[in-house]
């Protein structure tokens, strides 16, 4: 999974932002049934795109620690997929080619997340279905993943090839002085236009740009901020910053 040390950390020098008081990172791997043929997808009971694993760090140390033990785990198939799990057979490991890993661009606030989280634990106390605990971690990941403590970059995510259509996108935030970094991913581009630098309504020309590759292909800004970890691999596909496109 980890292709290049030196890209994760100079992802992590030069993109992530420094975290402060109650901020902690969000990383997690995801299953993406696209990278499985349909045969596939039903032997190893992918039905859709499954998010596991999911973790926090706070420092780069605790970041590095995590892509180390995903990477060991998968390569022992320590990763399972449902399948099996209530039949005679075997659970599948899940296959490295169809794993990300993604990291939340935007730092999240524990306060938040935990005083969000109490608010789910009042529901749970107040259901008579106590089954509802059995699933207390996995709403706690949900509100970490969501509770974001400020939005430092905004991610415009280009699921297109056609390099030209992100230089224009590039053109246009270079004349208008928005910093920005560029990462490349196996199915396109994410421009990360750095917040404080935008004075200019970019929407209009996000649309604009989404019509010209349309319908084979999708430029839009992404809300949830989770991208591709730059010097992993993607569903086989490195994930890299790409040198000389940032601003």
């Amino acid at each position: 999974m980890i292709n290049s040390v030196f890209e994760i950390k100079n992802f992590w020098d030069n993109v992530y932002p420094k975290l402060t008081n109650d901020e902690v990172g969000f990383v997690s791997l995801s299953a993406r049934k696209k990278y499985l043929h349909p045969e596939e997808r039903e032997f190893y009971g992918l039905k859709r795109t499954e998010m596991f694993q999911r973790r926090i760090f706070r420092n780069f140390r605790e970041f590095y620690s995590i892509l180390t033990q995903y990477e060991a785990c998968l390569d022992a198939g320590a990763y399972h997929t449902n399948v099996g799990e209530h039949d005679d057979f075997p659970e599948r490991g899940i296959p490295k080619k169809c794993v990300v890993c993604y990291v939340n661009i935007n730092p999240t606030s524990m306060k938040k997340a935990s005083m969000e989280f109490a608010k789910d634990v009042i529901d749970f106390s107040g259901n008579p279905d106590t089954s509802l605990y059995r699933h207390a971690l996995s709403k706690f990941h949900n509100r970490i993943q969501t509770s974001r403590s400020r939005k430092v970059w905004i991610d415009v995510d280009f699921d297109t090839e056609k390099f030209e259509i992100v230089s224009d996108f590039l053109t246009y935030l270079n004349d208008n002085k928005v910093s920005y970094q560029v990462v490349h991913t196996k199915s396109g581009f994410h421009v990360l236009l750095l917040r404080d630098t935008i004075h200019i309504n970019f929407h209009q020309k996000v649309q604009e740009l989404n019509k010209k590759v349309a319908p084979d292909g999708e430029v839009v800004v992404n809300d949830n901020g989770m991208i591709p970890v730059p010097g992993t691999y993607q569903a086989g596909a490195a994930v890299s910053l790409v040198e000389g496109f940032s601003y």
